[in-house]
């Protein structure tokens, strides 16, 4: 008797059940690769919205940091993509002559569906003899 070969009538093939457990481990194993493609693309997508809200974010970040003369202030912006930007400059402490001030620079960065991020820094402005 070789391979594959029918004991009671000869023939020579796969029975019906071989087959279809052969197309069901292939139909597994393409789905299985299917989601991890989509596993990899969402990630990419999710790289890619970080990246963008940081160019965002460090850019009035370095915009406020920049400033000669600096105050309170709150900016909102809309940018391309459906991301909206938030910056707030607040002073949190002065010296008792009033020439040194401290602010803490809030930078947030938001995108559909729920996306946000958030950059802190300090700036220390000292005005020389009012």
């Amino acid at each position: 008797m070789t391979e594959f070969e029918d004991r009671n009538t000869g023939e020579k093939g796969f029975s019906l059940f071989e087959v279809l457990l052969a197309v069901s481990i292939l139909s597994i194993s393409v789905v299985l690769i299917f989601q991890l493609f989509s596993m990899g693309l969402r990630s990419t997508k999710k790289a890619e919205h970080y990246t963008t809200a940081l160019i965002i974010a460090r850019s009035l970040m370095n915009e406020a940091l920049s400033l000669s003369f600096i105050e309170d202030a709150n900016l909102s912006e809309d940018y391309e993509g459906g991301y909206t930007a938030e910056r707030t400059i607040e002073e949190i402490s002065r010296d008792e002559e009033g020439t040194t001030r401290l602010y803490r620079i809030t930078v947030v960065v938001k995108w559909p569906p729920s996306g946000r991020l958030q950059l802190t820094s300090m700036r220390t402005v000292h005005e020389k003899n009012r």
